[in-house]
């Protein structure tokens, strides 16, 4: 069951989760998944794929499995912040069967850690954690560990548990080795005479003993053989463990036993030897003391250049990943004995081992490995004047790993020496790109269109500064459509030209960025990807450019060549090689258009299948923007309101994951609806929860009666589902408002937002179903009350009702009947007003709307004095 439900929640993406969980491929099956395939180094999505698959992982584990899963770490003082950040990930959410212990030291545990910052956050969100703080043991303490451990009574051995808690302070690992140091100078010892431990205290008082625990594991190594300080000390330089692996080609090199010297050290409690593994340190202390046996740094450098210069070789001649990484970690601590000579060679393996690293989504160790490569090649003054494709490439690498690590100090170094040193324009592309993205991730926007823009010069394409009316843009989109067919389309040849590619990813950031900085201008970034594609070919950033003009051209009505166009980029996302990329934000715009073309629910399934691309390549915006518009399709559909709310639920759930507070915050607006329109008692404990508080009501509701009221149409350049639901409810409030005050203001406004919807919707006959019968019928209706044509109201409300019944939008019959009730209420046609109130109440509690049916019979109780339910 397990085993099925890890399959199904991670599917073929386990290969990437298997890269850290070694053994994921044992427990799902060899021929599970395809290998990894090539990262392009989008290193931010990249490791949002990675959380997530880890966190599908143990939600299944702590969902399908009937044991507790307990996640236990040591030493949590030595964490990176990479690791912290997984940890962070996996906290964040309350999670049933999960338990999470950590033991760090808290002297070398700041308010400026990774791992403290962490739990407060996590702390701040609702998940609480406690902290145990394990003091040293007091005297009285001590003693009574001395008298239990030496088989005799607290008083006897008062005197030596006295001297040894002056020494140690209590420190339980100081007095084991110190009770260690004096068995083996036999100042401790078992008397056989008197049956008995004894102690000479005398002598103990006037030893040296050593100030600290790793003197004291340094004396205790130093007594030991010189081949067993020797081994200790070559285990010391690769860290706390070394593997088996390791040992048998260092014995080679150095013509030493090493496994039988380091099982003399397990003897004496120093290491412990993992079967099919390696040796480990028993403690920190112990490694410590170890590397400290050769006091000459140099001496230190020497021997780890020697080392990873010993296991590289083996290393690359077998492809095992995990050597090469401990190598190339030797060779780049030993680099101040390195000669300039030999710089190039040892560049080339932190360039290596920082691609293998990416491909297995450590982007820290990556961009550590990346800059050591640049440590190298600054052995030779030289380096851009003798190795200048190798060093554009490693600095170009290490920029982008410095944008993915937020070091906007570091990538400003390297962008600024490679600008300096680049020998042509084409050469300071990539670089150019990254600076792009960096301003863009920093909210300056506005520089980033200007850097964009200015690239795209230097490649010879242009977007211009020209803003075009709406009937210019109509012409010139109609020039690219005319003479294209989509077979014609499908069979266009692989865009070769580098130059071009550049282009169309610089295009492809554009057209985001002057969606919300100049809204005006995003139609020609999208038609200018059309264009360069029909010139030069198709690149994987193709599928999006007619992903957007579909949208594009739907929004100026023409609804079926969007379709086509639309169907266009979804074959595309198939056939063309890194599509995957831009797949989810392909289908969140596709999905859009097919709304108009589609029943509606049909359509909606490919912002699910948009969401679970967009988390395969770790795209968080689009991955949350997909479950946001899913959930506000299914509830303006009229789906049951308790699916809805599961299905918010998961969404809400998945975007604190993510921290992605923009389209939770919308989200929630929705979550707080239904949960009203349910009276379900979760509506309290949602509007005064802490996720709550991001969501300003006032903002909110200023933000909403803007969208309404303001504008007749969103700013979007392309069209949006939310357009037709945002001007259908804004038009009956126009027509109601109008009612009331007269105010000729609100009819023409309801009048507009009517014709809108009448433009999307009349090219396509499930547009027609979707949006004519269901929509534009009870806002004709509302009109012909408002003008006081009242007999063409009446059946206008009939055909609205029937219409929603037929196309099965629950809530929109509901609406049309309560909107019908009120109409002949006014008109004083009780019997008629009754029905429909009674119809519509049916309707409210049929979908789920327990406080509508509720407040609606309030109304008609009010209204209708003898009214009474059977």
């Amino acid at each position: 069951m397990v085993i099925l439900k890890l399959q199904s929640a991670l599917g073929p993406d386990a290969c990437y989760l298997a890269q850290i969980v070694l053994r994921l491929n044992l427990l799902l099956g060899g021929d599970f998944y395809p290998g990894v395939p090539a990262n392009n180094l989008n290193s931010q999505n990249t490791l949002n794929r990675l959380y997530y698959l880890l966190l599908q992982f143990v939600d299944v584990i702590t969902t399908t499995s009937k044991v507790s899963v307990v996640l236990i770490l040591d030493d949590m003082h030595w964490a990176d912040d990479a690791s912290v950040a997984v940890l962070y990930h996996l906290l964040r959410r309350e999670r049933r069967n999960f338990f999470f212990l950590s033991c760090y030291r808290d002297d070398e545990m700041t308010n400026r850690h990774p791992f403290y910052k962490m739990i407060e956050n996590v702390n701040a969100v609702g998940v609480y954690s406690t902290t145990i703080k394990l003091q040293c043991m007091g005297e009285s303490e001590l003693n009574q560990a001395m008298s239990k451990l030496l088989c005799l009574s607290p008083r006897i051995v008062r005197s030596l548990s006295s001297i040894l808690h002056k020494k140690t302070n209590g420190n339980p690992l100081f007095v084991m080795q110190l009770l260690l140091s004096l068995f083996s100078d036999k100042v401790l010892y078992l008397d056989l005479f008197r049956k008995r431990w004894v102690w000479d205290e005398d002598m103990i008082l006037s030893m040296k003993l050593p100030d600290n625990v790793a003197v004291c594991y340094t004396n205790g190594i130093s007594k030991l053989p010189y081949e067993v300080q020797s081994a200790l000390h070559i285990h010391s330089m690769f860290g706390a463990s070394i593997k088996n692996d390791y040992i048998e080609p260092l014995e080679i090199e150095l013509g030493l036993k090493l496994t039988d010297s380091l099982k003399t050290a397990e003897i004496h409690g120093l290491v412990r030897y993992i079967e099919g593994m390696g040796f480990s340190f028993c403690h920190d202390r112990i490694q410590e003391a170890s590397y400290s046996l050769i006091a000459d740094p140099q001496e230190r450098t020497s021997n780890h250049l020697r080392y990873g210069r010993c296991l590289i070789t083996i290393a690359s001649e077998t492809g095992d990943d995990n050597m090469f990484f401990a190598a190339v970690n030797q060779i780049n601590l030993g680099r101040s004995s390195a000669v300039s000579e030999d710089s190039a060679v040892y560049v080339k393996y932190n360039l290596t081992a920082g691609l293998k690293a990416s491909r297995m989504s450590e982007f820290t160790s990556a961009y550590c490995f990346f800059k050591k490569g640049i440590e190298f090649l600054r052995l030779n003054a030289n380096h851009w004047t003798n190795d200048y494709e190798l060093s554009l490439h490693i600095f170009e690498l290490t920029a982008r790993s410095a944008l993915s690590a937020a070091d906007l100090e570091g990538l400003n170094i390297i962008v600024h020496e490679t600008m300096n040193h680049a020998k042509s324009s084409g050469d300071k592309m990539k670089t150019n790109l990254i600076v792009m993205s960096s301003l863009a991730c920093t909210s300056k926007i506005g520089e980033a269109l200007e850097l964009g823009t200015s690239i795209l010069s230097q490649l010879g394409e242009s977007i211009g500064d020209k803003i075009f009316s709406d009937e210019e843009l109509h012409q010139k989109s109609q020039k690219l459509v005319q003479d294209s067919s989509k077979d014609d389309i499908l069979l266009y040849p692989l865009m070769t030209d580098i130059k071009m590619i550049m282009a169309m990813k610089i295009l492809a950031q554009l057209q985001i960025i002057t969606m919300f900085v100049n809204p005006s201008q995003h139609p020609v970034v999208i038609m200018k990807m059309i264009t360069i594609t029909m010139n030069y070919g198709l690149s994987p950033t193709s599928p999006l450019g007619f992903a957007y003009f579909a949208a594009f051209l739907a929004k100026q009505g023409n609804i079926r060549i969007g379709r086509k166009y639309a169907l266009i980029a979804k074959s595309l996302l198939h056939s063309l090689e890194g599509a995957n990329e831009v797949e989810g934000e392909c289908l969140c715009a596709i999905s859009e258009v097919m709304c108009f073309v589609e029943p509606l629910l049909a359509a909606n399934e490919l912002r699910i299948q948009g969401e679970k691309a967009s988390v395969r390549v770790g795209d968080v915006n689009f991955s949350c923007l997909n479950r946001l518009q899913y959930c506000y399709c299914i509830f303006s559909a009229g789906v049951n309101l308790s699916i809805v709310k599961e299905s918010i639920s998961r969404g809400c759930d998945f975007m604190k994951d993510q921290e992605h507070q923009t389209t939770l915050a919308f989200l929630m607006i929705v979550q707080r609806t239904v949960l009203m329109l349910l009276s379900d008692k979760e509506y309290e404990d949602l509007t005064t929860s802490n996720a709550w508080r991001t969501v300003t009501e006032v903002k909110t509701s200023r933000h909403m009666m803007h969208i309404y009221f303001e504008t007749s149409k969103s700013n979007s350049p392309v069209l949006v589902f939310t357009d037709v639901i945002r001007q259908f409810y804004a038009g009956l409030a126009s027509f109601q408002l109008y009612r009331k005050s007269r105010d000729s203001f609100w009819l023409d406004k309801g009048k507009k937002c009517k014709e809108d919807i009448q433009l999307w919707s009349s090219e396509d006959e499930m547009g027609v179903q979707n949006f004519q019968h269901n929509k534009i019928s009870l806002l004709e209706a509302e009109h012909s009350y408002s003008c006081g044509n009242f007999e063409q109201a009446a059946e206008l409300y009939k055909k609205a009702i029937t219409s929603a019944r037929t196309c099965k939008f629950l809530n929109e019959e509901a609406l049309a009947c309560e909107l019908a009730a009120k109409f002949h209420l006014a008109k004083g046609n009780s019997t008629l007003s009754l029905d429909h109130f009674i119809l519509a109440h049916e309707l409210y509690q049929k979908w789920g709307a327990v406080e509508k049916a509720t407040q609606l019979f309030a109304l008609v109780s009010e209204s209708f004095v003898n009214f009474s339910v059977t």
